[in-house]
């Protein structure tokens, strides 16, 4: 009884090991193929943010950096960079933000005034000369930054009169008071002989001590040019933001500083998943969004003039990698809709945050283009001035974001960006009203910890360019539809762009049916 119990048993196990192995590979057949099915990508015709401004890109550098970027010769302002500033503003004004913390450290020399101690860097009449010249040589303007920590109205009122005579106030954006104002109780604006460190404002500087002072020298500062302020990066004080616009009327553009990641101390290291993660993109532009909110609710544009992925100095092989790229594409997606009026990336000369990094060798300037910049210069061919953001419900993993834009042409885009590290991503795109091929641009490099070898539609800077100018032949990639829609496999760590010409009579449509168009006025639910 015992052996037929035992053989019977064995028998019925074995047949039960069977049964569960066939489901077993019943379900991984399943699970194979819903990993093979396409993500979904559907645009709706309906804009979800404003139009993107004109000279909605730019780049922030110091003041004696301003000779590394453009040559010391201001009747021959170095081509590369006026090519490089014009690659992510096409047919606009760029702006070039100067200043930063060198602001606060920096003065024009004036007859009869004793230089502060804190100021170690001269603006001579040869640099300023020089900025005229590159503002005129990039068709674009400045936003410069005065000296306010040295609490000196005289020698301030005296920097912005000689920005005014010698650049033109057509060529400047703004002039911007200070830079961080909150951080001068906590580092120091100079060290004596003796290394002691004097701060730049006494204990009691508080945010009403800063308004008071503020208006002060804003009061003080030529007509007929733009103040900016309050160039803040704390949150403490950006929430004070609604009443700071309040005190100070005389802020014509809102400008705050903004990082996700940081590297200020050495127990910390950035990695390239923090990057990538939804809290430095999307997270990171919700954190802002209340002071767009704030800035717009007072008739004010704001500005993020100094920004980038990982402040304090940056992240080797992080801050230099492609997966900042990536990180860049959703993050000016994310400012862009939000309504922001323009980015400056912080480009520090020689550190591994500049996104352009000048080279002097044998006399000659060069440049060293990081992976975020390629982005940049694919942000803007996907979203030039005008165009708008448009709806779309999408069903894709999360690795993968999904942008679509239309421009005043008509044309529209889709821009897939792929943040998995092995992974194509077979993706599905249904445009309405496309009818004919597509053309496809890519961005990739070697992978996401990539610093180097990055190609822009089959086009690069190399490993560093004299001419600012992408070389090499442009890729000629299309994708035709099938049954109305557009299938592509987006490479893993990579940017793809699906670009639809605009059909017969699609601009006249996109004119009705918008926010202000006719057919939306008459009849506001079509």
């Amino acid at each position: 009884m015992a052996d037929v119990f035992s053989t019977t048993s064995l028998s019925r196990r074995a047949l039960g090991a069977l049964i569960a192995t066939l489901l077993s590979l019943l379900c991984l057949l399943c699970l194979g193929a819903g990993g093979a099915r396409a993500a979904t990508v559907s645009v709706i015709d309906t804009p979800v943010s404003g139009a993107t401004p004109s000279g909605f890109l730019g780049i922030s550098i110091k003041y004696p950096s301003l000779l590394k970027f453009a040559g010391t010769n201001p009747s021959k302002v170095n081509t590369a960079f006026l090519n490089l500033l014009g690659d992510i503003a096409p047919g606009q004004r760029p702006v070039l933000r100067i200043g930063g913390e060198s602001a606060d450290w920096s003065w024009v020399p004036i007859k009869g005034q004793k230089r502060p101690p804190g100021d170690s860097y001269s603006i001579n009449s040869s640099w300023l000369k020089l900025a005229a010249a590159t503002a005129k040589g990039m068709n674009g303007q400045l936003l410069l930054g005065l000296n306010f920590e040295a609490a000196n109205k005289t020698d301030t009122v005296g920097e912005a009169q000689a920005f005014l005579k010698y650049i033109g106030a057509s060529n400047i954006l703004a002039l911007e008071l200070g830079n961080e104002p909150e951080l001068y109780r906590a580092f120091a604006w100079y060290h004596t002989s003796n290394g002691t460190r004097v701060l730049g404002r006494p204990a009691n500087w508080s945010l009403p001590v800063y308004r008071a002072q503020f208006a002060q020298f804003a009061n003080a500062l030529p007509k007929g040019v733009t103040i900016a302020g309050p160039t803040s990066g704390i949150g403490t004080w950006l929430q004070a933001l609604g009443s700071t616009l309040k005190a100070e009327p005389k802020i014509g553009l809102v400008t705050i500083h903004a990082y996700p990641l940081k590297h200020c101390s050495a127990s910390h290291n950035v990695t390239i998943p923090e990057v990538l993660s939804s809290a430095a993109s999307y997270g990171f532009v919700n954190e802002l969004a209340p002071y767009v909110k704030t800035a717009h609710a007072v008739g004010k544009g704001l500005r993020i003039d100094e920004m980038n992925a990982i402040t304090c100095g940056g992240t080797r092989d992080v801050s230099d990698s492609f997966a900042t790229a990536l990180w860049m594409m959703n993050t000016l997606f994310g400012m862009d809709k939000l309504g922001v009026q323009g980015v400056n990336l912080n480009d520090p000369a020689g550190t591994i945050n500049a996104v352009l990094n000048p080279i002097l060798s044998h006399g000659r300037i060069t440049f060293q283009v990081q992976p975020e910049y390629y982005a940049m210069i694919m942000f803007e061919q996907a979203a030039p001035p005008g165009s708008q953001i448009l709806q779309m419900h999408n069903d894709v993993p999360s690795t993968l974001s999904a942008w679509a834009t239309r421009e005043t042409s008509g044309a529209t885009h889709v821009v897939l960006v792929n943040k998995s590290a092995t992974s194509s991503e077979s993706t599905t795109v249904r445009m309405p009203g496309a009818v004919g091929p597509a053309s496809i641009s890519i961005l990739h490099g070697r992978g996401l910890s990539s610093t180097n070898d990055v190609s822009l539609n089959g086009q690069s800077f190399g490993s560093s360019t004299t001419t600012g100018l992408l070389s090499g032949t442009a890729g000629t990639d299309v994708v035709s539809p099938v049954k109305g829609t557009y299938t592509v496999k987006v490479p893993p760590a990579s940017i793809e762009m699906l670009s639809f010409t605009p059909q017969p009579g699609a601009l006249l449509m996109s004119a009705l049916r918008g926010k202000q168009g006719l057919l939306a006025s008459l009849l506001p639910a079509w």
